[in-house]
């Protein structure tokens, strides 16, 4: 009899451990595979030079104060797809909330090696040391979620991410869509993740010289122009028939 206890409690201790392993895998299957999003791209083309400052006191150009800007924003928007049965607020894991997130990656039309901007990449450990984290961008809670400005710096468009990718005139984008646990802390991420989209490609015209740095004043100025040429035209007027009035005045007399 207390051999047939002992054999009880230690199926139980071994469904009870077995029952442990397995959780993982029943909260994956829980989580849906998203569907691929959909998303549009612009970008703003900053490219310009900025004159040397003038000395105020000979009025002369400084030295070394002129420089030359040039880089470019690229900017993702993804539509975010209804997700009230995807974002689970009470399904709760290591005191994390499964939600929705975003990776995008990036390459030169011409080449085959894309780059993701997000996901796998290093990042520093409490202890200093270096590992392999994992972050992706977090959907926001309305219809668009647009993802942060990608720099293209210098002629070639460098990326800086992980690595600077020179990408040409020419960058293909795509997007993918994430659903699941993310721990900003131990850079980690539990879940499902969709294909990536159909590639779009970004034509980034080449510079064609430098252009006028933006101009704050812009508006005040142009404001200022047409008022000036208004009381102009009011005073030639005026004076027209000042002229016809000292006219008709000769004339009478």
């Amino acid at each position: 009899m207390a051999g047939l206890v002992k054999y009880l409690c230690l199926c139980l201790i071994v469904i009870f451990a077995a029952s442990t392993l397995l959780l993982p895998l029943v909260n994956a299957q829980t989580i849906p595979k998203p569907d691929v999003p959909e998303f549009k791209l612009s970008y703003i083309n900053y490219v310009y030079d900025v004159p040397a400052a003038t000395s105020q006191w000979s009025g002369e150009p400084i030295p070394n104060t002129a420089y030359h800007v040039d880089y470019r924003d690229v900017y993702v928007k993804v539509r975010n797809f209804p997700n009230d049965g995807y974002v689970n607020e009470d399904s709760v894991k290591d005191g994390l909330r499964e939600k929705l997130y975003y990776n995008v990656r990036v390459k030169n039309q011409f080449s085959n090696g894309w780059v993701e901007l997000y996901g796998q990449s290093p990042v520093y450990a409490d202890n200093g040391s270096i590992i392999i984290g994992t972050w992706y961008w977090g959907a926001s809670d309305s219809e668009v979620t647009p993802i942060g400005s990608i720099s293209l710096n210098g002629p070639t468009n460098i990326i800086h991410a992980t690595e600077e990718i020179a990408v040409g005139n020419e960058v293909d984008f795509q997007v993918k869509a994430l659903i699941g646990y993310q721990s900003i802390e131990k850079h980690t991420f539990f879940g499902e993740e969709s294909d990536w989209s159909p590639t779009q490609t970004l034509t980034i015209l080449p510079n064609m010289g430098p252009t006028s740095p933006p101009n704050t004043n812009s508006d005040l100025t142009i404001t200022l122009t047409w008022i000036i040429i208004g009381m102009l035209v009011i005073s030639v007027i005026s004076l027209l028939l000042y002229v016809r009035h000292l006219k008709r005045s000769t004339i009478k007399n």
